[in-house]
């Protein structure tokens, strides 16, 4: 489990997905800034794409 507190964070999640590891990640700490959610997003969906796996929203502020 892990909680983004911004943007450059994802650099060191990604590392973790990576090495085939599950994520739960809470991004209520970004989830104020439309913007800033929607490009941590963007970016988890793409990590995804990487290693053939699969994200679920499990509310607006967590992801798995």
């Amino acid at each position: 489990m892990a909680e983004l507190q911004k943007y450059e964070d994802l650099k060191e999640f990604a590392k973790y997905v990576y090495e085939g590891n599950i994520l739960i990640l809470d991004v209520s700490p970004i989830s104020v800034d439309d913007i800033e959610l929607e490009r941590a997003t963007n970016e988890l969906k793409k990590i995804v794409r990487d290693i053939n796996g699969d994200i679920a929203g499990l509310d607006r502020n967590h992801f798995i």
